[in-house]
């Protein structure tokens, strides 16, 4: 089994990941002798160590693609990607288009790490744990940023829409896949007047190196002033990296769990890896 997109998932998969990943329910032995590769044909900061961390934290081994691979000779990236499952019981791989085409060169199970501006379902599962720990009834939730070109948002809806009761509101343009769910647009301009309303705020970067057909600009940037309009209970979200959206003066409040993210993102690959392995 591979898990390229949420669609993957069955409802009760995911709950079954967010349970492990909250009760902590793994063995330091569980995948001993077992190794992952990981292939990031794009940067990667969180995504690529919490999965290193995440298979040591279960006994296993990690294999890298180097930058001094044969794809500088003129390797195809279809036979390196033969090449490492024949060294590895996983593959984990980044690329700037197309995952699912390059799992088919697999004799392994590979996991979506992200692709272009289609899914990162590992994000999805990771922010929807982060979500789950409010234990809400209804999910309202406002993102803002680059929603056209984002894949953690793709994931992310879908996630959401399989187990959870949720309200969506966008304030900037959205690609085809989010159209097809319900949702409230607004304008960014709008933003004072819903982030009372929501108990999730979850933004996005520009995705620059995307902008390539679409150019998507988003002037928003959060403030303590309107940081202190939402509701007590309510959280901020990012997948990171973060650029001026996100200034550093709202870490310190407790809205504040990006890196609550970071955290969970070990707990959930961890999930993920010993289900999947």
């Amino acid at each position: 089994m591979n898990l390229l997109s949420i669609d993957d998932l069955t409802p009760e998969n995911i709950k079954n990941l967010l349970y492990i990943a909250r009760e902590a329910l793994f063995s330091s032995s569980r995948l001993r002798h077992k190794i992952l590769a990981t292939a990031f044909f794009e940067p990667s900061t969180r995504t690529k160590l919490s999965f290193h961390s995440a298979m040591i934290h279960l006994g296993g081994n990690v294999i890298d693609l180097p930058d001094s691979s044969s794809l500088k000779k003129g390797e195809s990236e279809e036979d390196t990607i033969r090449t490492l499952s024949q060294y590895a019981d996983c593959l984990v791989i980044r690329h700037p288009r197309d995952v699912k085409g390059l799992a088919k060169y697999s004799s392994v199970p590979v996991i979506n790490a992200g692709d272009g501006s289609n899914e990162h379902p590992t994000q999805a599962l990771l922010d929807l744990h982060t979500m789950a720990m409010m234990d809400k009834e209804v999910l309202k939730i406002m993102f803002t940023g680059d929603l056209y070109h984002s894949r953690t948002i793709n994931s992310l809806v879908k996630a959401i829409t399989k187990c959870c009761n949720a309200e969506f509101i966008f304030t900037n343009e959205i690609n085809e896949d989010l159209k097809q769910y319900p949702h409230l647009m607004i304008d960014e301009s709008e933003i004072p007047n819903y982030i009372d309303k929501v108990n999730v705020l979850y933004m996005t970067r520009p995705q620059v190196e995307r902008h390539t057909d679409k150019l998507v600009t988003s002037n928003f940037i959060l403030t303590n002033e309107l940081v202190n309009k939402m509701a007590k209970d309510a959280i901020i979200m990012h997948p990171l990296p973060r650029t001026k959206e996100l200034p550093p003066e709202i870490d310190t409040n407790h809205r504040a769990k990006y890196f609550d993210q970071v955290k969970n993102g070990l707990y959930m690959r961890m999930a993920i890896l010993g289900w999947l392995i």
